[in-house]
């Protein structure tokens, strides 16, 4: 017998290589007579209740230095193997920006009950506020052309109705739903408008009594102006020459005529453009007044409570606020900056604390907080509180959602595919976050009563899904400084699937480097106290690829196997043999593989370097009212402590801003580059 073999029927092998001679066994055949009478089918066993299936049909004896392997009748063997491939693959496009985060999610989503974890979170009920279900919030989706960006909503057939205005970027058109009073929207048109349109305003901009539009073009570096017909239709766009990539636009009457005015950000010139309106359809050449780095949203308000309209701007890659104190004629006599969270991507302005002066509130992108900034009435802000949000808020909207007269927060999670809704408690607090799920990368929000029923409705723009959610509210939300509140909502939704976020930059000679994070989820099939047990892995690499080539930049593969044995042995004579042994194995292997592909070459801000000998940085300015330099960047701030971790934060004290004296640019010109703080230039 084979050394393998006998092991493989858990016989010990020989320990040693000699050979010895072999003898008979006295009464051998004797022996093999008792033995086939006890384990044979001749056995007085073989009738008693099938016992004699119990014993083993495979024996070994001997003795000396001899070893027998005896085979009784009935003794059978089974071997088996079972083997087979499942092969699946799915393609998915991903249209992103160089330089900006991009997600895309393919998979479901995956409702969870919490009401097993408390015993008051029963019967759809909720303890953010009490009689509150999930049904209160019903959720439709409308298709709308290409890469959707900036919403907004008006009545643009005049006929009583609340209707929709949405910018998609990538189609450069501007999709117009037109609603039935009911919250449905059956009738859709799209109307060209410029290059790469972001954000777009509702104005009268020519006082024909019908809604215009005015629309941010990204890529054009324009401003495409729609005149309304007044039947949901809009004329051939006039444009008006805008700063480099403009990224936010509004219709407010900042020189108090009548006439309705235009402000632009213009994210790479670090700039806020204002046209004065003519009343006629026609703008004045644009002013260019300087803020922070990268301004990408701004709101308006009166903060200094000085009867004019003041303009608040996000910079995105300074971290701040600038506000722009407005005089009254369409200028701007101030500005202070104020340190924000990290990457402000939206602002709003309203008054959250009852106070009766205004306040802002802040989305800021990567920090996943808004930050709520409370107003003294002088332009300036006295506390913050922090608010947790969903991943990626990319939009804010201050408006009363529960109709107590008190506006409330609206933030869109662009990473999470939902709107986190915070209901002020009109003291500067809010209640914990209510999160609502919607489409595919949610940027923009709008609102409005989509229904009639007098309640204040969501609209949100799914960049990733080509649709916008509308989101109905159909109860008056009760709240109270002084309820006891705890955390909703007693279900919650959860992202099954491949979720993708990708940065792009694009490099000379066909090249390009890939920030991308891969989130793998999906259910373990295991569960504690009827809550399914989730499993996720995460895939976060930077890459560098060359422009149509496939590239595998990413693996998983899970190996598990199963043993396992099931049987007795009652008499203890051979180990193993009434055993029956099943082993089993099987190997996932995750692979992905991308292609990236160049689609259009964007205008790209240059980065100005200067060079020189001196005697090293000087120290900054103190906080004192400076004039504002062409070009020349705000002064540092100190981070302001934000709120405590856990919870409604406690308001912090903010130390004043100081204030800078802006200094309006030449008409149509562009700004200058951003000196670096501190440099010295010229001869040591």
């Amino acid at each position: 017998m084979m050394a393998n073999e006998s092991r493989e029927w858990m016989i010990p092998p020989p320990g040693s290589g000699q050979i010895r001679q072999l003898q008979d066994a006295q009464n051998n055949g004797t022996l093999l007579q008792v033995l086939q009478g006890i384990f044979g089918a001749q056995n007085p066993l073989a009738s008693a209740s099938g016992l004699a299936g119990l014993l083993p049909p495979l024996l070994i004896f001997g003795g000396g230095n001899s070893t027998f392997l005896a085979t009784l009748p009935g003794l059978t063997a089974d071997f088996s193997r079972t083997f087979s491939v499942v092969r699946q693959a799915q393609r998915v496009l991903l249209r992103v920006k160089d330089g900006e985060p991009g997600t895309l999610f393919v998979g479901d989503r995956f409702p969870i009950s919490l009401a097993l974890l408390s015993q008051s979170l029963l019967a759809g009920q909720s303890q953010f506020t009490p009689g509150v279900s999930s049904g209160a919030f019903p959720r439709t989706d409308f298709a709308t052309d290409t890469s959707p960006a900036g919403v907004v909503t008006g009545d643009f057939d005049d006929d009583g109705n609340v209707d929709i205005a949405v910018a998609n970027q990538a189609a450069d058109t501007v999709t117009i739903l037109l609603g039935d009073g009911t919250g449905a929207f059956p009738d859709r048109s799209d109307f060209p408008a410029g290059d790469g349109p972001v954000a777009l305003a509702t104005i009268d901009f020519d006082r024909d009594g019908s809604l215009d539009l005015a629309v941010a073009d990204d890529a054009g570096g324009l401003i495409s102006l729609l005149r309304g017909n007044g039947d949901g239709t809009f004329v051939a766009p006039v444009t008006l020459p805008a700063g480099n990539n403009p990224a936010a636009i509004l219709g407010r009457d900042l020189d108090e005529d009548g006439n309705p005015d235009l402000i632009v950000a213009n994210r790479s010139d670090n700039s806020v453009s204002v046209y004065l309106g003519n009343g006629d359809g026609t703008f004045d050449p644009r002013q260019n007044f300087l803020v922070g780095l990268s301004p990408v949203a701004l709101a308006a308000g009166d903060l200094d409570n000085d009867g004019n309209l003041d303009v608040a701007v996000a910079n995105q890659s300074a971290n701040t606020l600038s506000v722009l104190k407005g005089d009254g004629a369409g200028g701007f006599t101030t500005r202070t900056d104020t340190s924000t969270g990290s990457g402000p991507s939206a602002v709003d302005i309203a008054d959250f604390g009852g106070d009766g002066r205004q306040d802002a509130a802040v989305a800021n992108q990567t920090g996943n907080t808004v930050s709520v900034f409370s107003g003294d009435g002088n332009g300036g802000f006295t506390t913050t509180t922090t608010l947790e949000t969903g991943g990626g808020p990319t939009a804010i909207l201050a408006g009363d959602l529960n109709s107590d007269q008190v506006p409330d927060l609206v933030a869109a999670n662009q990473q999470d595919n939902s709107i986190s809704v915070f209901l002020s408690l009109n003291n500067g607090s809010f209640t914990p976050q209510l999160t609502l799920p919607v489409g595919n990368a949610p940027v923009a929000i709008a609102a409005g009563d989509l229904n009639d029923d007098g309640l204040a409705d969501v609209v949100v723009s799914n960049r990733a899904s080509n649709s916008v959610s509308v989101t109905l509210n159909t109860t008056a939300i009760p709240v109270s400084p002084n309820a006891p509140l705890t955390s909703y909502p007693a279900s919650q939704y959860v992202d099954l699937g491949l979720k993708v976020s990708a940065t792009p930059r694009i490099h000379p000679g066909d090249e390009v480097t890939l920030r991308l994070q891969f989130d793998i989820s999906a259910l373990t099939g295991s569960s504690v106290n009827g809550i399914p047990i989730i499993g996720n892995r995460i895939v976060d690499q930077t890459v560098r690829l060359r422009q149509n080539e496939t590239s595998v930049i990413a693996g998983m593969m899970q190996n598990n196997q199963f043993r396992g044995i099931t049987g007795a042995n009652p008499l203890g004579l051979l180990a193993g043999t009434l055993a029956l042994r099943d082993t089993s194995g099987s190997e996932t292997e995750l692979l992905i593989a991308i292609t990236p592909r160049q689609i259009r070459i964007g205008p790209r801000a240059g980065r100005a370097l200067y060079a020189g000998r001196g005697e090293g940085p000087e120290a900054p300015p103190q906080a004192a009212p400076i004039p504002l330099q062409p070009g020349g960047p705000p002064p540092p701030l100190p981070p302001a402590p934000l709120g405590q971790p856990g919870g409604v934060p406690l308001p912090q004290q903010l130390p004043p801003p100081p204030e800078i004296l802006p200094q309006a640019l030449p008409p149509d010109s562009e700004a200058p580059p951003p000196r670096p703080a501190g440099a010295v230039f010229g001869p040591g």
